[in-house]
């Protein structure tokens, strides 16, 4: 319970990476060595807003620095990423019976997935405009 506790943390967290990935790159802002901020005011965001479902949830989704509407895509993206690596981590557990066999499966099942989020919402995003 504790393993599957971790794997969404850490889905969570790739996907709020992910979802930097997909909007920087829209823009051509590099995503190395710079803080996050709001895409509207350009304020630098804290702790709590770089946890985007948590942050939309509590916010009303909306900026907490200049109350402009974030897009629903920040959350949806995040929860997306965690729900793929809780099923990568149950299918590479039915597969294998060995614990680094195991491991070597979730790891290239999420990152395979990963890239796969990534092209469908930087092209989701694309059809949107």
């Amino acid at each position: 319970m504790a393993l599957l506790f971790l794997i969404i943390i850490l889905g969570a967290s790739i996907g709020s990476f992910l979802t930097v990935v997909i909007f920087s790159t829209s823009t051509q802002e590099t995503i190395i060595l710079r803080h996050s901020r709001c895409a509207y005011c350009r304020h630098k965001l804290s702790l709590l807003d770089l946890i985007p479902m948590l942050s939309y949830l509590l916010r009303g989704g909306k900026c907490a620095y200049c109350k402009v509407r974030i897009s629903w895509l920040y959350p949806v993206i995040e929860l997306s990423t965690t729900l793929v690596f809780v099923l990568a981590f149950f299918l590479s557990a039915l597969m294998s019976k060995n614990i680094v066999t195991e491991a070597i499966m979730f790891l290239c099942q999420a990152l395979l997935l990963s890239v796969l989020l990534v092209i469908f919402f930087r092209f989701f995003r694309k059809t949107m405009r």
